[in-house]
Parts: structure tokens; sequence; C-alpha cells
């Protein structure tokens, strides 16, 4: 049942990573919450940059969401994926950023008054934060990570100190990265993850058939994602094969890395894999393993997503310490925890799952019943509506 308090609050999105299609692979966490928080009686629209294949205009899960062309179609290319990994890939999309800007700030001002948006929520500081700070509405920022740890030198450093400072509030994905946004100023909240539907996860994968040494991965494939350390540790475990789904610019360099080191014949990489696909994939994992660490420019991972989808199908997890990983997952308790960038120590804990997986099930059993408070949506989404009332000043 809806629990907004007094009349439904209207609420303007801003992001710059939404999917094409619900369900297509691309991360959806802003799509997620924006429909949890449709469900609790707020009228929330969502606009993105367009990318290939997206409607203009349309309406998901209850959400509308609205595309805003930034650069000639043939050439537009910088919101597909991550913003930061494509400039980091292809300096030249830097043309492209000035005019996604300008862009966002246009469209965002049409949006704010055509559905007289209570408050903004933007997703990242850079840039859905900027645009937010020039259109007079309160607004809230989420900080997911890259936009917490990049972009430190000027005029990226003041910009996002005037888009903190002038925030109603600020809210990270972790704790770690409140303890990066409070060097800059601005009022920074307690972390609050992005979550996941545990029941709904539960139910649409049905039973779990896990493949007795198979390793899982979910990530974009990038630095920070660690692909690299497990690749590495799989050296040394002749029983485990892994399964690597998602897509990014260092899939080259990570395939040849696998064929250096004599594993490619036990590591596929599936690529990008509809939500259908990744679901079956983690219904056959032994062990679903997020490897994290600090990437190129000091970038680091929040609370990744698929921790929880992860912890919700009751699949074991072994992660590393980067980041907010270790904020939800207590060594040998709910999980594994090993030291970011830890070879040997990654390998140690793949070896004990695979070796003892009645232990490690049990870890999963215990994860669930602690996450579903803490990363479940019901629960983030009750802390965003009491965020978005205090915002609107209610």
């Amino acid at each position: 049942m809806p629990d907004a308090t007094d009349a439904p609050l209207r609420v303007l999105v801003l992001s710059t990573t939404f999917p094409v299609v619900a369900g297509d692979g691309t991360p959806e966490f802003v799509l997620t919450l924006s429909s949890e928080l449709v469900r609790r009686g707020h009228l929330v629209t969502v606009l993105v940059p367009r990318v290939a294949g997206a409607a203009d205009q349309e309406v998901v899960h209850g959400v509308r969401v609205r595309r805003f062309g930034y650069f000639p179609r043939r050439w537009e290319n910088l919101a597909e994926g991550a913003i930061m990994p494509n400039l980091r890939q292809q300096p030249s999309r830097w043309l492209q950023a000035p005019s996604l800007v300008v862009a966002f700030w246009w469209a965002a001002r049409r949006e704010a008054r055509r559905t007289q948006a209570d408050l903004v929520h933007a997703h990242w500081v850079v840039p859905a934060g900027v645009i937010a700070r020039v259109l007079r509405r309160p607004y809230l920022i989420t900080a997911h990570g890259a936009d917490a740890y990049t972009l430190r030198r000027a005029p990226f450093s003041w910009l996002k100190r005037s888009a903190l400072a002038h925030a109603t509030v600020t809210v990270p994905v972790s704790e770690a990265i409140r303890a990066e946004l409070r060097s800059l100023g601005g009022q920074v909240s307690e972390a609050v993850p992005m979550g996941s539907d545990f029941e709904a996860i539960r139910i649409e994968m049905g039973t779990r058939r896990a493949v007795p040494g198979r390793i899982v991965m979910v990530g974009r494939l990038v630095d920070k994602k660690g692909v690299d350390v497990l690749l590495r540790a799989i050296v040394g475990l002749p029983g485990a094969s892994a399964r690597i789904i998602g897509d990014g610019p260092r899939r080259a360099d990570l395939e040849g890395l696998a064929t250096e080191l004599g594993v490619a014949d036990r590591v596929e990489f599936l690529g990008k894999q509809p939500r259908r696909s990744v679901l079956e994939t983690l219904a056959s994992a032994a062990v679903v393993a997020l490897p994290s660490k600090v990437g190129e420019g000091g970038d680091t991972d929040g609370v990744p997503v698929v921790l929880s989808e992860a912890v919700a199908a009751g699949v074991p997890v072994i992660v590393s310490d980067a980041g907010g990983l270790g904020e939800h997952v207590h060594d040998g308790v709910n999980g594994r925890l090993v030291p970011a960038g830890s070879v040997e120590r990654l390998r140690a804990a793949l070896r004990d799952a695979i070796a003892d997986p009645a232990h490690a099930e049990a870890m999963a059993v215990v994860a669930r019943e602690q996450m579903v408070s803490k990363l479940g949506l019901d629960a983030i989404g009750g802390r965003y509506d009491e965020i978005l009332q205090r915002v609107a000043g209610r």
C-alpha cells in the first residue's frame, strides 16, 4: 500500500545511466528505486540522455521516462554505458561532454516546469548534481562512487563542491563514500545503498542448481572491478571455472590475460546479458566473486547491486574489502572478505568454498537473513521516502 504522507510528491530524477529496455542488462538501480517510489504513491519522472534504440518518451513500471538528445545521432555515444570509463577509453568523447551538459540543463529546466516538480533527485554529483544545482528546486544527490573518487582537479572539483554545498542532502551508497564526500563539504547523510527486491529475485530465479566449482562474476569490465585478480586466482584452482557477465573497455585485455595465464578454457566472457540470463547464471553458481579494487584515477566501487542480487538468490559470496563491500560482508559469518588486490587470499577463499560447499551455503543463508533489512528494496524505499519528505520540507 502507498505510504507517502500528504499529497504525492512530484519528483524529477536526473541520471546518466538507465536501461534501454527494462531487464536488458544495463544497471537499472535508478529505475528500481524510482519504481519503488511510485509504488509508495509518488509521481516520478526520470530524465536521461538519449541512447541508441531507446524511445524518447515512455512509461516503465509507472515511471515516466524522458530522453534528450545532446549530439548528432551518428556520433552520440558518450552516455552508452558509464561515462567515466567511456572517456578514459576514448578521450575524443570529451567533445560530446559540453553539449551533453548544456542539453541536460535545458531538458531538466523544461521538465521541472512541465511536471511542476517539488524536488529533484540527482544520481551522481557530476553532471546530474551540477544540473540540479541551477534548477531552483530543492534537491538531493545520490553519490554512487566514481563521482566521489574522481574528477578531483579544477574546474570539476569546484563544480562538485558547489553542487554538494547547495544540496539539501547528499546520500552516499556506502560509508566509505560518505567519508570521502565529507571532506568536500555539504550535508552528507548516513549511507543508503541501492536495494534489490529479494522476494522477486527468489521467485524469478526458481530453484538453484549450483555447478560444483563454478565462479560467477557480474560487473562492467573496468579496472576497479578486479577481474584480473580473479583470473590470476583461478590459475591455482584446477577444479574451478568462471562465467563473467558484463562488457566494457577492458574486455579484450582481460580475454588476452586469460589466454596468457592458461585459463581461457575455463573462463567464459559472456558479455552484457539480459536480467533473465543473469538470474539463470546465478542459479548455476557455486559462488559469486566480487574482487573489486581501487581503479584508475582512484575510482572505487560503492556497493554493487549484484551483491544484494546474489544474496537474494541464495548464492555464497566472496568479496574484497574495497569500497562499501566490507560494510555488509563479515568474513566467515555471512560470506568471505579478502584484501583488495590479493590474488593469494582470493584463491584461498575460493578454494575453501569449492572444497566445502555446505559451509559456503550456510553462510549464504545467514547473509540473506541479515541483509534483507539493509539491502532489501522495501527497506531502502522506506529510507528514501523519508529523505524525500524532508527535502520537500514536509
